[in-house]
């Protein structure tokens, strides 16, 4: 059960403590103020973030965002504590003081959330590997947000219809093992389609894609083999086809040329710059050098001043005569090169010329060039080509797999978990709302494979309000409770929206109920009230009391000690 919520840095946080069996979180209205903004919601939501919600965000006030919140967890009469916050989202701290993780954990030990949901999956679920994930199964408990109330199977709108089967199937104790096979199909023909960059919406048309691509394949191969004989039939004499030889070789000597000649072009400016740099030292600071070396040298070899300032200048001249000469060499060398390109040039020129008069050139590489344009436009079509047999193949193959997963899962459709299910779902629907409902359960093997297996469904009257279907769904989550308890995650928390727009006594019958079951499976449950949701002589004794000794939230008293509207 949540024994308790509450932050150790925001010392103004309003401190829940909850106790097992049924509990109430009263927000009310005070002075005609109303119930908004109280912190039913958050409560739900620290709850949620602490349990490694990726999506949670505790408050649009970001100065909170800075602030460490605590859930703490008993599970077999053991306190663990979860401790999490906005600015370092990537870890939970965990008090574990009483082993229950068995692994040891440190006093406020931070641990990666993947750790974290492993382990709470094996505590409250029992699933040691990753078959249903733990923020799949632990989210329909803990309800939040207008579409959580819009759908009795989905927490959320983007949840997958794969994940929907996994999640309920799992809850309701119906074999998953069928499911998890599909998912993977699925996940890996998914896999398939991102890598190689195709659109669901392509598939459709694939086997009209194949035979338009293949149909400009063969065109293609018809354009290339035309132009091959094109270039077969160019009556060149052997000295011309030498000549087109000859101009590749120019090429390339050229090519030779040009990098030569700027490697020299390098030695004649790096030498100019030695020349243009020259640094004759003064007498001053000949002195300083000798000042500062002057116990290497003994007085007899010691020299005036002029007489080393005179050395220095000799030793100058001396260097750049030499790197004058070598420049004078690199220029020669250069200009060697320079005449040895215009002759080349001169001779590529002649060559060209002589093939320009019958215009042989010209049209040898032109066709030259659009074979290989061709080539390389088939290519890229016998890739995508290449794409959508792989892609043929692949749903072959899953449509067998699918069709021997369907056989499966067709052997539940009339199981006996789901009966039960059904049955007292059908039977709280009656006591509360006076009405008919039932769970639907059938088995599809058509349309996208995303899609099939197990279709989840519901009927209730239309006549009905939106009130009507919030019930409903709080009523299913209540039979998972009351059906599985080695499936059940000990604990069930409903936000006051469950009750919107709902007649209140249908709101007090039901509350009845919870507790009624409660007393037969003892469960915990988080009830996130408005005062004004509540008709006190309509709950019976029971919970009439727990009404009464709920911890009360107001606008003048919310959950974290702020008036929002003051800030």
């Amino acid at each position: 059960m949540i024994k308790k919520i509450y932050s150790r840095t925001l010392k103004t946080f309003k401190t829940i403590e909850f106790s097992e069996g049924f509990n109430f979180l009263v927000s009310e209205s005070v002075n005609g103020k109303s119930n908004n903004g109280t912190g039913k919601t958050s409560l739900i939501q620290i709850i949620n973030f602490c349990f490694g919600s990726s999506t949670e965000k505790i408050s649009t006030y970001e100065y909170l965002n800075k602030e460490e919140f605590s859930v703490d967890l008993v599970i077999d009469n053991k306190t663990i504590t979860l401790s999490r916050t906005p600015q370092n989202v990537t870890k939970i701290k965990i008090i574990d003081k009483e082993n229950l993780l068995g692994d040891g954990v440190l006093e406020d030990e931070p641990k990666t959330i993947d750790w974290v949901k492993n382990k709470l999956n094996k505590l409250i679920f029992g699933i040691e590997n990753e078959e249903v994930s733990f923020r799949n199964l632990i989210s329909p408990f803990m309800k939040r947000g207008a579409f959580a109330f819009n759908n009795i199977y989905k927490t959320h709108a983007m949840e997958t219809n794969i994940v929907t089967q996994l999640k309920n199937s799992f809850l309701m104790n119906i074999p998953i093992e069928p499911i998890i096979e599909l998912k993977a199909l699925v996940e890996e023909r998914e896999s398939f389609l991102k890598l190689k960059e195709i659109k669901e919406t392509d598939i459709i048309w694939k086997k009209e894609k194949q035979n338009t691509l293949k149909s400009k394949i063969r065109n293609l191969d018809k354009e290339i083999k035309e132009n091959e004989e094109k270039l077969k039939k160019f009556e060149l004499t052997l000295n011309e086809k030498e000549n087109i030889n000859d101009i590749h070789k120019i090429n390339a000597e050229l090519s030779n040329l040009i990098k030569e000649k700027y490697i020299y072009q390098n030695y004649i400016e790096s030498n100019k710059k030695i020349i243009n740099n020259d640094s004759l030292l003064g007498i001053e600071q000949i002195r300083e050098i000798l000042e500062e070396s002057k116990f290497f040298v003994t007085n007899g070899e010691m020299k005036t001043l002029e007489e080393i300032q005179k050395y220095h200048i000799k030793l100058n001249k001396d260097r750049n005569e030499r790197v004058k000469s070598l420049i004078e060499s690199d220029q020669n060398k250069v200009k060697e090169i320079e005449s040895k390109i215009d002759d080349i040039n001169l001779k590529k020129i002649n060559i060209l010329k002589e093939f320009d008069k019958k215009g042989y050139l010209d049209d040898y590489y032109s066709t030259n060039e659009i074979i290989t344009n061709l080539k390389i436009e088939k290519s890229d079509l016998e890739k995508q080509l290449d794409v959508y047999i792989a892609l043929n193949q692949i749903d072959t193959s899953c449509k067998e797999k699918v069709k021997s997963i369907i056989k499966k899962l067709e052997k539940n459709d009339n199981c006996n978990n789901f009966k039960i299910i059904n049955n007292k779902f059908k039977e709280y629907i009656r006591k509360i709302f006076d009405e008919d409902a039932k769970l639907i359960m059938e088995c599809k093997n058509t349309g996208n494979y995303a899609t099939r297996g197990y279709n989840y469904d519901w009927e209730i009257p239309r006549k009905l309000s939106s009130g009507y279907l919030k019930g409903c769904i709080a009523v299913y989550d209540l039979v998972l409770a009351d059906s599985n308890s080695d499936r059940f995650p000990i604990f069930l928390i409903h936000d006051s929206v469950v009750f919107e727009s709902t007649d209140k006594q249908y709101v007090a019958k039901f509350l009845n109920l919870t507790n009624e079951i409660i007393g037969n499976n003892r469960f915990q449950y988080i009830c996130c009230v408005n005062d004004d949701q509540i008709v006190k002589n309509e709950l019976n004794k029971a919970v009439l009391k727990k009404y009464e000794e709920a911890q009360r939230i107001s606008q003048e008293d919310t959950l974290f000690g702020i008036n929002f509207g003051n800030r």
